[in-house]
This record gives structure tokens, C-alpha cells and sequence, in this order.
């Protein structure tokens, strides 16, 4: 009994910290986000890279013939996301020097 108690406390501990350490580190990346336009476009561009492989991947298997014609339906999400990273990263613009 006395081990699950201290099993949950210590997990909940854990959970806890994890949670406060990616919260924190979300805040201090939109903070950089907000100030570096380089920094911005660069996390624009890895955004969209799931979108793109995804895509691809989804379509070489279709080709291949080893996913149904129904996986293409997931297109219609990734095409507009991966388009909507692009766009927003191109349209950042970077000050000179």
C-alpha cells in the first residue's frame, strides 16, 4: 500500500515538474519568437516540415500501392498547413545586418 502512495506522489512530482519545465520553455520560446525575426522564420520552416514529409510519405505509399487511395484524403490538411508555415516564414521579414 505504502509503495503505490509513494509510486503516485512521486510520478505526480514528476508530472508536475515536466509540465512546469515545458510551459516555461514555451513562454521563453514565444518570448524569442516575438523579438527574433530569424529565430521566427526559422521555427516557421521545421513547423511545416512534418506537414511535407507527411504529405510525401503518404503519397509514395499510395503510388506504391501500399496504403489505399483514402489516405489522400490527409492531404487536405497537410498541403494547406505546410503552405500556411511556408507562407508565414516567407513573409517574415528580416531587418539588414
Amino acid at each position: 500500500m505504502w509503495r503505490e502512495l509513494l509510486f503516485i506522489i512521486i510520478g505526480f512530482t514528476l508530472f508536475i515538474g515536466i509540465l512546469y519545465w515545458v510551459l516555461v520553455r514555451a513562454a521563453w520560446l514565444g518570448n524569442r519568437i516575438h523579438q527574433d525575426p530569424r529565430f521566427k522564420r526559422r521555427v516557421l520552416f521545421i513547423a511545416a516540415i512534418p506537414y511535407i514529409l507527411g504529405g510525401l510519405v503518404g503519397t509514395v505509399e499510395v503510388a506504391t500501392g501500399n496504403e489505399e487511395l483514402k489516405t489522400l484524403a490527409g492531404l487536405a490538411i497537410s498541403i494547406p498547413m505546410a503552405w500556411l508555415f511556408l507562407w508565414a516564414a516567407r513573409r517574415t521579414k528580416i531587418p539588414p545586418g
